[in-house]
Order: structure tokens, then C-alpha cells, then sequence
């Protein structure tokens, strides 16, 4: 549940028409908390909250340490020094909750409290006394055991050489005048920390124990491979790195290794994905370089017949080859304009966390040798192609690594096409909807404003797709992915994303993989044949069904076709039976009827 310190029912004042509101403490002690809530928006920070109602002037953001969980009287301690003698006097407000004299320089709060003045100072004990971390990261230190009191003050120093020498206050990180220190990003290096505490009324100063700290380099990387690649053929990966001496991939089905450069030797539909790449020097890791890898499949089903497979010379000689659907090239780069339909676009109806929907398409939109003519969508991110009407929609999708055996839970759907734009657990936002348009050749699907359901009111995501019904391009459009820009759901993180034409025939993209961009479009081609003929007596030939006229005894053997995907350059073959070419046979006629050839007559 989220949590706010204070509410107000407007989205710009709070409190009753020509009050002031200044010298408040707000603090809410919860990862889902907020310092204020105006109408419908949060206010995460105190800075956000000043902003929205224009008033808590010098208000803090502190937390207030009390005697106990039950007892919420203040306790007399530095901790506490925010609170102390800052409040605002009031003519009218004279006494605390218990009676006590309000003065001139009150407390915050309900309860008055005085803090002892100091005699002594002492810095305290910082532990442990030395440390190691990786570069790129900070680091928390407290010191305990410091003395606290009025006129007691802290602040933590540093230095590059230790045993009391170079000491300077520290610059960047938090709470720096505090007892707890957490600094900025660091770098490589070794550094000394210490807290200096001053006893202002008794003019003295101690110093904690010195940390010793520790910061080891940490490698960078990146990743690439030699994708796109064809099923069979060798997937390498090739990972680059600075000071890296171990490394680290994985990748879909489970994919794992350890050298730098690997190779997958013969690839498989289920290798296509996002390919992670970490180096590392001794405990420090680099951040996680991707490379997402796009294998396509090979031409199936390609066939060679020669018809006859035996003839006399001279005859003709038909070869034929199957004319196959080749499926989709993937291309994560794709080229496309987005156009906001939400709209100009028709609703799809009230969506709601996990409603489906059925429409009918505009026109029809031709994929995997089917016509299709309705559609559903679920409001989690996908588009379902249907060739008859959906009275009851039952996508039965589930977010999962592709293939998943189309319509498995669902009662609507069997083995039909799914548009994986962002299948995610997704609800909608303020202002969410899912709408379609035709505008010319292009059928738009869009969902917008679109919400995660494990961090509700954090952000929204709009992403959509687009069918070409002219070229049967397939077009993923992706705005807006970031819901927060700290979730780990941003950019795809929890998704699947791909096309899954068919149970056997499917192109994924990532699966719960940070692999989206802000603006990024994923584009889908459907892929056009080229065909290779070679034979006997040096026959080649680019046409589907070649045809030889006048063959010779030559021309006998086996004909091979190469089918070959011209987008992809994925390419299968497939040969025919044996040929034979028969000489024709020379003979004397019997052109006098005596039974014996006649030398002057042959045929």
C-alpha cells in the first residue's frame, strides 16, 4: 500500500482558503512512501510537494527518533537536533501536549524537549575498520558511540593517506554532517574516512577511528555477434572488455558461458533472443552488456521432382520445385512512423487488468498463408488473429519464452497467430486505452497509458503495432517503455516479445530482458524465395520450373534446386530421382517386304 505524510484533495493548494502551512517535519518510513499526495499525483520528494501547493516553507524532512514505538514523546538527543528550538511561536498555542511552555524558538511538533548542552566530544567507533568495495559504487559508514547533546556537530572527513594526516571534509555523497555517511560514486583508489565531532560550548573537538576503504577497479564491456544467422549455421558471440579476466553469458533456453568469444555451433529457433555479457575482475562485476540475436529459419519443405524420369533423346524434361512460404525475416531496427491513435482510433471497449477484447480488422491482413479478418486483443500485450468472429475472446496467452502451443488454456483460439508486441502484467493507467484505426494500407493497433500491476501509479508505457496490408510487414512501435526509469519492468524487462505465427513457425525477440528502446521499432518481413537449378552436362537455371527441350544421353543424373530465402540468404535443398536419357536406336526398314532390312532405309 503507498503511504503519503500529508494529503490534500487539490492538485495545487492545501489547507482551508488563506492559511499558512510552514516549519512542518513530514517523514514516511516505507520504500512505497510519499512525502504528499495532491488530487490523483504523488509527491516523492519534499522539494516536489513545496512545489505543487506553494507553502512549507522551511519544512524538513527528518525522522524523528521517540522514546519508543508507543511512546511518541521526543527523545532528548542530537538525533533529534532538526526538531529542536526550530518550530514557529504561536500567540495562541503557549503550552505542549503535556502542558510544558511553548518559548520563543519552540520545537516542531507537539512535545518540547531539551537537549543538554555538551562538555565532552567524542567520535565515536566506525565499524569495521576496513573495507573493500568495486568502483562505480558507494559506500556506507557509521560511526557509533558518538557523542550527541545541544552544540554537538558533525562532520565526516577524508584523506589519501591515513594515520591522521590529510584530512579534509569530505564533498558529495549524504549525511556527511551526520553520523552516518554515505558517499558519492567512487573510483578506483584507496581512501581514509573519519567523523570529526565538536563540542561548540566547550570548544573541543574528537575524531572517530579511521576506515580504511578500499575501491578495486571494475571492468567495462560490450557485446556483439555475427547475427543474423540461419538455423544450423554457427552463433558467435564476441564479448569486449578493458581489465575483464573471467566473463560471464546467458541467453535464451538456457543458454550459458564462460569464455569471452563462444560459439553455439549449430543454431536452433529457440537461440534467437538477447544474449547477456558480464566481465569481471576479481569480485567486481561490469555492468551487463546485451547483443540480441536474430536466427531464421531455413526454407522447409522444399521439393525436386523431374518429370519423365525416363526419356528418349530429343524429348522435353520438366523440373519443378515447391513454391513454399518462406515466413518472416526480424529486424530489431526496423524503419517506420509512429502515428498516435488514441484518439482518432476506435475503443476497443472499457479495458480493465487482463480484458480481452475482440474487433473486427478493417480490411483483412495476410500472414503465414492465412487471410485473417477479426482480431483480439488482451490489455497485457498482445493482438490474436482470428479467420472467424470472436463472440467470447480467450487469449490463454501466458508470459513465457517462445514457442508456447498456441490456444493452451484458451477457448477461442487454436493454432492461430500471436502478435507478442509486450506481453507483460499490465493494467491500465490514468487515461489508459486500447484503440485501432485504418489509415490508407496500414492497420494501427495501439495501447496506451498502460501501467504495471506490480508498481501501480509509478508510469505509464504506449506501444503499438502496425500491419501493412499491401507489403505484410509486421511493425512493433515502441514511444514510451519506461515506467518509472527505475523499474526493472522498464524496457521490456518482464515481457515477451515476438511473433509467433504459427506452433512451429515463431520469431522471438527478448523474454523478460531489458532489449527495448524509447522510439525503437522491431520490424517483421515476410520473406520472397530465389531458386538455383544444377544438373548434368553443366545445366543451371535461376526459374521455380525449368524445362529442358531436345535432351541428350547427357542430360542424364540428378537435378538439385537450391531454395534460397532472399531476404534472409537462408536456403535449403532438395534433388531429384535419377534421370535417364535414352539413345534413340537406328535401323534398316524392310521396305520390300522380304523380311530383311533395306540398306538404303533407316530409321
Amino acid at each position: 500500500a503507498k503511504l503519503s505524510a500529508v494529503v490534500s484533495t487539490s492538485a495545487s493548494s492545501v489547507g482551508e482558503a488563506g492559511s499558512t502551512w510552514v516549519r512542518n517535519g513530514y517523514y514516511v518510513a516505507t520504500s512505497n512512501g510519499f512525502i504528499g499526495l495532491t488530487s490523483a499525483s504523488d509527491r516523492t520528494a519534499l522539494s516536489d510537494w513545496q512545489s505543487a501547493v506553494s507553502q512549507d516553507a522551511n519544512t524538513i524532512s527528518t525522522q524523528p527518533i521517540f522514546a519508543s514505538a508507543t511512546d511518541l514523546h521526543m527523545q532528548a538527543t542530537g538525533g533529534n537536533n532538526a526538531f529542536n528550538g526550530t518550530g514557529l511561536s504561536l500567540a495562541w498555542v503557549t503550552t505542549d501536549v503535556d502542558g510544558d511552555t511553548r518559548g520563543a524558538s519552540p520545537d516542531r511538533g507537539v512535545d518540547e524537549f531539551n537537549i543538554p548542552l555538551c562538555t565532552t566530544a567524542s567520535g565515536g567507533s566506525i565499524s569495521p575498520t576496513s573495507a573493500s568495495i568495486c568502483s562505480g559504487l558507494t559506500y556506507n559508514m557509521t560511526s557509533t558511540g558518538a557523542t550527541t547533546g545541544d552544540g554537538i556537530t558533525y562532520q565526516w572527513e577524508v584523506s589519501s593517506t591515513g594515520g591522521g594526516l590529510g584530512f579534509s571534509d569530505v564533498t558529495g555523497g549524504t549525511g556527511a554532517t551526520s553520523t552516518s555517511y554515505t558517499t558519492g560514486i567512487l573510483t578506483p583508489g584507496t581512501y581514509y574516512f573519519r567523523l570529526r565531532v565538536t563540542c561548540t560550548p566547550a570548544a573541543v573537538t574528537g575524531y572517530s577511528n579511521e576506515l580504511t576503504l578500499t575501491v578495486n577497479p571494475t571492468p567495462t564491456a560490450s557485446a556483439s555477434s555475427n547475427s543474423p544467422v540461419c538455423v544450423g549455421a554457427p552463433i558467435n558471440l564476441f564479448g569486449t572488455t578493458d581489465i575483464g579476466t573471467t566473463y560471464s553469458w546467458t541467453g535464451p533456453a538456457g543458454y550459458a558461458a564462460s569464455s569471452e568469444d563462444p560459439t553455439i555451433p549449430a543454431a536452433a529457433l529457440t537461440n534467437a533472443g538477447v544474449y547477456t555479457f558480464t566481465a569481471s575482475l576479481g569480485t567486481c562485476n561490469s555492468a551487463p552488456a546485451y547483443t540480441t540475436v536474430v536466427v531464421n529459419p531455413n526454407p522447409s519443405g522444399v521439393t525436386a521432382t523431374a518429370d519423365p524420369i525416363a526419356l528418349c533423346e530429343g524429348a522435353t524434361l520438366n523440373l519443378t520445385s515447391s513454391l513454399i512460404p518462406l515466413g518472416f525475416s526480424q529486424n530489431p531496427a526496423g524503419t517506420a512512423t509512429y502515428v498516435d491513435i488514441s484518439v482518432t482510433g476506435t475503443s476497443v471497449g472499457a479495458i480493465s487488468d487482463d480484458s480481452e477484447h475482440a474487433f473486427a480488422l478493417p480490411s483483412a491482413f495476410s500472414l503465414g498463408g492465412g487471410s485473417y479478418t477479426q482480431a483480439a486483443v488482451g490489455n497485457n500485450g498482445v493482438l490474436m488473429l482470428s479467420t472467424s468472429v470472436i463472440a467470447t475472446p480467450n487469449v490463454g496467452w501466458t508470459n513465457g519464452a517462445l514457442p508456447q502451443v498456441l490456444g493452451t488454456g484458451s477457448t477461442t483460439f487454436s493454432n492461430q497467430p500471436a502478435l507478442l508486441v509486450h506481453w507483460d502484467d499490465i493494467t491500465p493507467g490514468t487515461g489508459g486505452v486500447v484503440s485501432y484505426q485504418q489509415i490508407a494500407d496500414i492497420i494501427y493497433v495501439q495501447w496506451t497509458n498502460e501501467d504495471h500491476f506490480s508498481a501501480t501509479g509509478t508510469g505509464t508505457v504506449t506501444f503499438q503495432i502496425q500491419l501493412n496490408t499491401t507489403t505484410g510487414q509486421i511493425h512493433y512501435l515502441y514511444p514510451d517503455v519506461v515506467f518509472s526509469g527505475t523499474a526493472a519492468q522498464d524496457l521490456g524487462g518482464s515481457a515477451t516479445v515476438g511473433l509467433q505465427v504459427s506452433n512451429t513457425e515463431f520469431f522471438q525477440y527478448s523474454f523478460n530482458t531489458q532489449s527495448l528502446a524509447n522510439n525503437q521499432v522491431i520490424t517483421y518481413t515476410p520473406n520472397t524465395p530465389s531458386f538455383s537449378w544444377t544438373g548434368p552436362d553443366a545445366f543451371t537455371s535461376t526459374l521455380q520450373t525449368p524445362s529442358i527441350a531436345g535432351v541428350t544421353a547427357d542430360a542424364s543424373g540428378v537435378y538439385t534446386v537450391t531454395v534460397t530465402n532472399a531476404t534472409t540468404g537462408c536456403f535449403a535443398t532438395a534433388s531429384t530421382a535419377t534421370v535417364t536419357v535414352s539413345p534413340n536406336s537406328s535401323y534398316n526398314a524392310d521396305t520390300d517386304s522380304d523380311t530383311y532390312g533395306n540398306a538404303a532405309s533407316s530409321t
